[in-house]
């Protein structure tokens, strides 16, 4: 899967709640990697009408393969011009002319980015809805004056994720990254996918084949068979690593990773 990404520079939150649901100030007490992942399944996020409509096409129609990336971050206000009229309030993304084939929750462990926030969901929402995806963003925002903690704030989307709707997928998801190509489907096969095999400033190899960072896809169940992130990264890098390790070791099961 080829990936855009881009520099990072420090700016404070302005999530808009119409775009994504943003849990900021996160508590990072969660689990820890004896204990199971709790879930309390609920339905926050309505669900949606299906009367009369028949399943989307697969593969989805009118998909253009090569895209051009847009870098320009517009604001959070226009963001929300442009994308109000299929985003339910919270960054719920349902198409309208036909039963998704998919329900995917994007996860998304953020700190100080905002610049980066506004361009992933300015590309985010457009890819998604082209792939008639029935899909959720949400931005985990650890609380400050903590070193970050990327596993946890995984873990934490995820339990908090499923309190909004019976999603069957989760996408988990830096936010300097977008894809290059709208064939890059967001959705989960039968093995958990490695989706950012192909970056650009890596000039598009995997630097290792055990690599699970930047873009994951992870089945509910999948998810909570490996117990999921390790809480005891802190720092960037080492939870994607011992994520893979145990999926190997334990469950012995490998990734799958398309270029």
């Amino acid at each position: 899967m080829a990936l855009a990404s881009f520099e990072h520079e420090e700016q404070s939150a302005n999530s808009s709640q119409l775009l994504n649901v943003p849990l900021s100030n996160v508590s990072l007490i969660l689990r820890n990697t004896s204990e199971p992942l709790d879930l309390i399944s609920s339905s926050i996020f309505s669900k949606p009408s299906n009367s009369g409509l028949s399943l989307c096409p697969n593969p989805p129609p009118f998909l253009a393969g090569p895209i051009p990336t847009w870098m320009d971050g517009p604001t959070m206000n226009k963001l929300e011009q442009l994308y109000s009229n299929n985003v339910e309030i919270g960054g719920h993304g349902v198409p309208k002319e036909c039963i998704s084939r998919h329900r995917v929750a994007i996860i998304v462990p953020y700190r100080d980015r905002e610049q980066h926030l506004r361009i992933f969901l300015h590309n985010m929402h457009s890819i998604l809805q082209k792939q008639r995806i029935d899909y959720g963003i949400f931005i985990i925002e650890q609380v400050a004056g903590q070193t970050f903690n990327r596993g946890k704030l995984m873990n934490v989307g995820f339990v908090e994720a499923n309190r909004y709707y019976d999603w069957q997928c989760f996408i988990f998801h830096d936010v300097d990254l977008i894809p290059e190509d709208d064939r890059n489907l967001y959705n989960c096969p039968q093995q958990p996918r490695h989706m950012s095999v192909a970056v650009d400033k890596f000039n598009y190899r995997l630097p290792y084949y055990s690599l699970f960072g930047g873009a994951g896809a992870l089945t509910k169940k999948q998810m909570t068979k490996t117990n999921g992130f390790s809480n005891d990264y802190w720092g960037w890098g080492g939870e994607d690593d011992d994520f893979s390790a145990r999926r190997r070791i334990e469950k012995n099961i490998d990734f799958a990773k398309f270029g």
